[in-house]
């Protein structure tokens, strides 16, 4: 079950690529960022309260608008790194 989880969540987020990046040129990074956290916060809030199997794939869905989470961490951590803040 863990593996058909662990698809589900990555052809949703091959699938909501080109949606996000249209996305971000249209209303701008600021907006995009906002969209993936936000859309992170509800896909863990789902995961969290999920008490069926059901919900947790559930749950996946709104990883469709997470693709900012792991490049803007990615350049604070190398930022901070950098630069020792």
């Amino acid at each position: 079950m863990f593996g058909y989880l662990q698809t589900t969540f990555a052809i949703v987020q091959l699938c909501g690529g080109p949606v996000f990046g249209r996305f971000g040129d249209i209303f701008g990074s600021r907006a995009a960022l906002t969209l993936a956290f936000i859309s992170a916060a509800v896909s863990y809030f789902i995961l969290g309260a999920a008490d069926s199997v059901g919900l947790l794939f559930l749950s996946r869905l709104p990883s469709v608008f997470m693709h900012a989470i792991q490049g803007e961490l990615e350049n604070c951590l190398s930022f901070s790194l950098v630069f020792n803040i």
